[in-house]
């Protein structure tokens, strides 16, 4: 099965003090399965993640801060 079209992620950083605003970050289902699947799958020891430690990696989440116009209007 493939992306579906009709799904989204949004990733949002909450910063520790309240004085900062929320970034909230926008992927499509096909973007965020191609980024996972780039993620590397073993630890840069060599030993494989542990089931359900892996996932994104926040520099390639960052570039689609504030893209809400991916969502359908």
């Amino acid at each position: 099965m493939g992306p579906r079209l009709d799904l989204y992620l949004i990733v949002v950083l909450t910063p520790p003090d309240t004085t900062s605003p929320f970034e909230f970050h926008v992927l499509t289902h096909a973007e965020a399965g191609e980024l996972y699947g780039l993620q590397r799958k073993v630890r840069r020891d060599g030993q494989p993640y542990k089931g359900g430690m892996e996932g994104l990696a926040w520099s390639d989440v960052r570039p689609h801060k504030d893209r809400w116009d991916k969502l359908p209007a």
